[in-house]
């Protein structure tokens, strides 16, 4: 392999390729990256198994070939290269030589049939998304996924096409839930139950896709797969395997304590008040009243604080603990400026919604204070 190509669309495209490497890997072959020139085109391949990825970047490919060589070690240098033209080539001990004008590099690399096989996606039937709706979608959940390993099933968004002309996203992690939904019509090439629980690293790898990009995205989910792809770039990743849990029986329906405040000001009072949690834990406790709500948290060993903010509130004087980490999470998706919570009791599930938006819901389950 020997090609030429601009410093700046290669230190992208390794970049992109690069993020689902998992750094902890027991598969050393897995941190290097796969490259691939014909045709004038380079293709850069990445995996952990369970998610793969391929982009597709202009060159000018003298020899046609392939080579392997460590992700880290070749971004690091990449980066600090003038800008302009780089060649690249492979030598006979599949070491890889980086050089421009002024600067060499060889590298240490692998043999090529070492690295595993990733075969790019068969033409299919996709469906296309505008990119910045399914960034907004993926956006309001995935804060909500868990990072456990306990249940590995909640380690990702469910995408549920369950109900017709309606696209849903839900996450949670047991403490918390997140559920948005799109007037859509899309249907996967899956049998049985629409829906399928996609990993938080595919998801998060997705995002940076969705703000690199203003065209539509085409997508082709089945029960073992799902790809996601633009002229450039391709992501693939596994689906979970598991039950993911029925959402549906923990939205609460008959909360009637009823909060409508500013999104900003609540926000700001959060933030403001957790620095002081006890232990760095964000629990704080909000006190509801008809003239708004004081939010306060105290640390036996750094201090305490309070602060009032006016509110709309309809029900009984309430006292309740909430870890504000949560509450901010919501609030920093939320595009309203008014947000509604309901609340039953001290103790039971908290719903958490803008005020307008009836499509994008949050379930928040209180801490117990003392």
């Amino acid at each position: 392999m020997k090609i030429s190509l601009q410093k700046a669309e290669l230190e992208r495209a390794i970049n992109f390729v690069q993020g689902i490497i998992d750094k902890r890997t027991t598969n050393p072959i897995l941190s290097n990256i796969l490259f691939s020139a014909s045709d004038n085109k380079l293709e850069l391949y990445s995996t952990n198994i369970d998610i793969s990825s391929i982009e597709q970047i202009d060159a000018s490919v003298e020899v046609a070939g392939r080579a392997v060589v460590s992700a880290k070690m070749l971004f690091d240098i990449i980066r600090k290269f003038p800008p302009g033209e780089i060649q690249l080539r492979r030598m006979d001990n599949n070491w890889l030589e980086l050089k421009s004008s002024s600067v060499q590099y060889k590298l240490a690399g692998l043999h090529p049939e070492e690295y595993p096989t990733i075969e790019k996606p068969k033409k299919t039937d996709y469906v296309t998304i505008k990119s910045k709706i399914l960034m907004n979608l993926i956006k309001k959940t995935i804060f909500a996924v868990s990072y456990e390993d306990v249940k590995k099933i909640l380690g990702g968004i469910l995408f549920d096409f369950n109900e017709e002309n309606m696209f849903k996203l839900v996450a949670t992690d047991g403490h918390r839930l997140a559920l948005v939904k799109e007037p859509m019509s899309i249907k996967l090439k899956k049998k049985g139950e629409d829906s399928v629980v996609l990993p938080r690293k595919g998801m998060a790898e997705l995002m940076k896709i969705l703000e690199s990009t203003e065209e539509e995205i085409k997508v082709s989910i089945d029960e073992k797969m799902a790809i996601f792809k633009t002229d450039t770039k391709v992501l693939m990743m596994k689906v979970l395997e598991g039950m993911f849990p029925d959402y549906s029986q923990v939205i609460p329906l008959e909360n009637d304590k009823i909060l409508k405040i500013n999104r900003q000001r609540f926000y700001d009072a959060l933030s403001r008040m957790v620095i002081v949690s006890a232990d760095r834990s964000n629990i704080v406790r909000i006190s509801f009243s008809n003239e708004g709500i004081v939010v306060s948290s105290e640390s036996p060993n750094e201090g305490e604080g309070k602060e009032f903010v006016e509110a709309e509130y309809t029900g009984e004087k309430i006292d309740m603990g909430f870890n504000a980490r949560y509450l901010m999470d919501i609030l920093e998706v939320t595009e309203d400026e008014v947000v509604e919570m309901r609340m039953l009791d001290e103790l039971s599930a908290v719903l958490v919604k803008p005020l307008t938006d009836e499509n994008f819901i949050n379930v928040v389950m209180p801490v117990r204070m003392p």
